[in-house]
């Protein structure tokens, strides 16, 4: 298939807007689930399998799932324990006998989503009757409808479109990286919450009908984690998600995989879902993607980056080649001469920096890496008890999100810590679309740090399979004028989950 690509920018208010209109900056951290190529379509047959004349329409949605730790650390804690949107994008096809030709793009929503039992699958609404107490916060909501532009090209041609969408105005679509209560830390410390899922969703168009056929595309990926361990992908290691909806653990669901689909028919008015994958769980994602306002951490295996990009396998088998990579399109312009909005010629030092580790919050129902309670003494709060909250140039105060054990040593005593300098990126504030359209795909992108060099593993660790490691970023610099050694802000946090 062929790619065409429309820009638009859409505000908080939903208006759409051109980009000559667009304050495109260096905010387009993206994160995507999906590293590969489109290989599926997903159109009317497979969503209204009982209607005559199948098509898509509200209920028949594809929804993007993101790790708990996504929203951990950085600017989502600064900004009140709160993600931010910047950009969206998804990717779509048209039938080229519509009445109203172009890309008909329905209902996108934005929310916070967590349940209170492990065995449920907290990536689905709670229309799906699951064993636990869903807790659901919605953060945006827009409905673009037919996508000017798109007109001319439709699937029977050959072409899909992915389109961008900026969220512009203040505040932007936010919504809480917490909800709910922890049923296991809150019988010793009451009201301490749980991490949430974040979730993207496209639902089909509001004027369906055998006249607006429209299509959802998939892409393969890199394998997310199945070690019946310890799984990846969106479930952070927790082999037991989807246990009550599917009857089956995680590794044989699916429910490592970022993507959903329900199908809502309207015969039977009945709503389904699932899972998506070709071979194995979790080897298909949806085309489809968020950008926060955080700068970006994410796994590098081998080179691929995404929603198992840190789910390295180290049991056996082909053993990854494992890399590190923070997106920050921010500080590659300001090394950037060309990137003259914010261009710095006296910063002489512009890396970032890498900390592992192994200690999780020893208390709490998912006992996350990024949060610390002293071995179950104090309570549970994001990030560590240790250290202080570090001074940002950009930021302020912000706390790192891992806890220091014999791990971070043992990664820092083995040169695992610094990373390379961050590649040049200019914003289309100063001329460039080009980063805009990458969508954090791959490694070496612009505006991003990674390894002096991936290490390939060469031995085997048979029993490593299903341990975790928490991982937390930040960027580093060096002006000139100044002369100290300053930090500028804090990412996500991360988990990898090895196989």
């Amino acid at each position: 298939m062929n790619y065409r690509s429309t820009l638009m920018a859409a505000s908080a208010a939903v208006a759409l807007t051109g980009l000559a209109n667009a304050q495109a900056g260096n905010d387009h951290n993206w994160n995507s689930l999906r590293s590969g190529p489109p290989v599926l379509v997903f159109g009317p047959g497979f969503f209204d399998v009982n209607a005559s004349g199948a098509d898509i329409g509200i209920g028949d949605a594809m929804r993007a799932c993101y790790s708990v730790d996504i929203t951990q650390g950085g600017r989502n804690e600064t900004n009140g324990g709160n993600w931010e949107l910047t950009w969206a994008y998804y990717t779509q096809a048209w039938g080229g006998n519509n009445t109203i030709p172009g890309v008909d793009l329905g209902p996108m929503l934005f929310n916070s989503q967590v349940s209170d039992d492990l065995g449920d699958d907290s990536c689905f609404s709670g229309f799906f009757a699951q064993a636990g107490n869903l807790s659901e916060s919605f953060g945006g909501f827009i409905l673009p409808g037919v996508i000017a532009g798109t007109a001319g090209s439709s699937l029977n041609q050959g072409f899909f479109w992915q389109i961008a969408f900026q969220f512009t105005g203040s505040p932007l679509p936010q919504g809480p990286n917490t909800l709910g209560a922890d049923p296991v830390a809150g019988a010793f410390f009451p009201g301490t919450p749980l991490l949430a899922h974040f979730l993207f969703e496209v639902q089909g168009p509001v004027n369906a009908g055998d006249f607006n056929k429209q299509y959802f595309i998939g892409s393969t990926s890199e394998l997310n984690g199945i070690n019946p361990a310890g799984t990846g992908g969106s479930t952070n290691g927790n082999v037991l998600s989807g246990l009550n909806l599917f009857g089956v653990n995680a590794d044989q669901s699916g429910t490592v995989a970022g993507s959903r689909w329900t199908a809502f028919d309207e015969i039977n008015n009945t709503l389904t879902g699932g899972t998506i994958f070709l071979n194995q769980p979790g080897d298909t994602e949806w085309f489809g993607g968020v950008a926060f306002s955080t700068p970006n951490l994410s796994g590098i295996n081998n080179a691929n980056t995404g929603g198992g990009n840190a789910d390295w396998t180290v049991t056996g088998g082909n053993l990854s080649t494992i890399d590190f990579r923070i997106l920050d399109r921010l500080s590659g312009s300001q090394t950037t001469a060309a990137a003259a909005s914010v261009f710095d010629p006296f910063i002489v030092f512009n890396q970032a920096f890498i900390l592992l580790s192994s200690t999780p919050s020893a208390l709490g129902q998912q006992n996350a890496l990024s949060w610390d309670d002293l071995g179950g003494v104090v309570p549970p709060k994001f990030g560590t008890y240790i250290l202080p909250p570090q001074n940002t140039v950009r930021e302020g105060a912000q706390t790192i999100a891992i806890n220091f054990d014999a791990s971070t040593s043992a990664f820092l005593g083995a040169g695992i810590g610094l990373l390379g300098a961050f590649t040049n990126n200019i914003s289309p504030i100063d001329g460039s679309v080009t980063s805009l359209f990458d969508y954090g795909i791959s490694s070496g992108i612009s505006g991003s740090s990674q390894l002096p060099a991936a290490i390939p593993l060469a031995t085997a660790a048979p029993g490593a399979g299903g341990a975790r490691l928490g991982i937390h970023g930040l960027g580093l610099q060096v002006s000139a004028l100044v002369g100290s050694l300053d930090v500028t802000e804090l990412t996500n946090a991360k988990t990898a989950v090895l196989q």
